[in-house]
């Protein structure tokens, strides 16, 4: 049994891992960014940023039709620091995940990547429920493409099945996140 560096979890598979979502700037709409947390002494971490590609992107980019998107390593391999940027909630999301979770997270974070660069993965505040009915595709904004990506490799919270259409995390870390160690 190993215990995570970030939240009071504990996790019974040494293969597997830790996956925090953190609310960056700590507004209930925020920005949330991914951080898996590997068992290595000491603990390394793959931070990851799902975000507009380009800064300054105008509204009704971002609110109707979606805009291109990026997703930002925030950390080298063997880093020892999450990659969080600034100001963050003290509260944050966190779930255990066993081997077989972390290998199909990996993958699909891989596959999204490249998605991404084709441009079938893309950034809209709105996202999927209202105007993305009508077009192909995925549109995300970062909360719910971490959800997204988390749910399709088998991680599942009860609390993603209200917020991800309506995209109201970051907020739900303070109804269903852990204090930060």
């Amino acid at each position: 049994m190993w215990n995570s560096d970030i939240s009071t979890d504990s996790n019974n598979d040494d293969q597997g891992a830790f996956v925090h979502l953190v609310n960056e700037n700590t507004s209930w709409h925020g920005h949330t960014m991914m951080a898996i947390e590997y068992n290595c002494v000491p603990h390394t971490y793959w931070g990851l940023s799902f975000q507009p590609a380009n800064e300054g992107e105008g509204m009704t980019g971002l609110l109707v039709t979606g805009v291109p998107a990026t997703l930002i390593n925030r950390t080298s391999y063997g880093q020892t620091t999450p990659g969080i940027w600034g100001v963050y909630s003290s509260n944050i999301l966190s779930y255990v995940i066993t081997q077989k979770q972390k290998t199909d997270l990996e993958e699909i974070i891989n596959r999204e990547q490249k998605d991404i660069a084709n441009g079938t993965v893309i950034y809209a505040t709105i996202g999927k429920p209202i105007y993305g009915l009508f077009q192909s595709g995925k549109r995300d904004t970062c909360y719910s493409w971490a959800v997204r990506v988390l749910r399709e490799a088998g991680i599942i919270s009860s609390g993603w099945i209200v917020t991800r259409p309506f995209s109201m995390a970051p907020g739900t870390t303070y109804l269903f996140g852990k204090e930060k160690r």
